[in-house]
C-alpha cells in the first residue's frame, strides 16, 4: 500500500512543476512521500541484523557528506559522469537481469551492490550540484523537486549499503 502511495505522489511532484511549486501542497505531497519512504524502508530494515543496520546508516552519512563538499568545491565539469552513469546503469541492468535468470550468486549480489552504491554516489555529486548551481541547475523555485531527488539517491545509497553488508 504504501509503494501505490508513494508512487501516486512522486509522479504529480515530478510532472507538474506548478503543483511542485504550490505551498502547502507541495510540502504535504512531499511529507506524504517520505512518510511512505520511511515505513518501506523500516520495513526493509526489520530484515537485517540491527548492527549492519547502524554500520549502513553511518557509511551512508559518511559518503554523502564526503560526496556533498566535493560537489560544492569541485570545480571541474559533471558533464563527464553522465557516460559513467550510463554504463553503470547498464552494468546494473545486464547483471540484474543475469542474476534473476541464472541465479543469484553471493559474486553477483556484491558486484550489483558496489555498482548500485557507485551510481547512486555518482548521482548524489550530480544533483547537489545542479542544487548549489543556481545559473545552470535547478531553479530556486523548484526546491521541492530538488529535495525529492536527493531524497532518492541518499535513501536508495542507504539500501545498497545495506544489502551489499547483508547479515539478514
Amino acid at each position: 500500500m504504501a509503494v501505490v502511495v508513494q508512487i501516486s505522489v512522486m509522479i504529480p511532484l515530478l510532472v507538474s512543476k506548478k503543483l511542485a511549486r504550490t505551498v502547502p501542497t507541495n510540502y504535504i505531497l512531499l511529507g506524504i512521500f517520505t512518510l511512505c519512504e520511511a515505513i518501506l524502508v523500516g520495513v526493509i530494515c526489520s530484515f537485517y541484523d540491527p548492527i549492519t543496520v547502524f554500520i549502513a546508516a553511518v557509511l551512508t552519512l559518511g559518503i554523502t557528506l564526503v560526496l556533498t563538499v566535493y560537489a560544492f568545491t569541485a570545480k571541474v565539469s559533471f558533464s563527464e559522469l553522465f557516460a559513467v552513469l550510463l554504463v553503470c546503469l547498464f552494468g546494473m541492468l545486464f547483471t540484474g537481469i543475469f542474476s534473476l535468470i541464472y541465479g543469484v550468486g553471493s559474486n553477483y549480489g556484491t558486484l550489483y551492490c558496489g555498482l548500485g552504491v557507485l551510481v547512486y554516489g555518482i548521482y548524489i555529486i550530480i544533483d547537489t550540484k545542479l542544487l548549489a548551481d543556481g545559473n545552470y541547475g535547478i531553479s530556486y523555485e523548484d526546491y521541492v523537486f530538488g529535495a525529492l531527488m536527493l531524497y532518492i539517491d541518499i535513501i536508495q545509497l542507504f539500501l545498497y549499503l545495506l544489502r551489499f553488508l547483508g547479515k539478514k
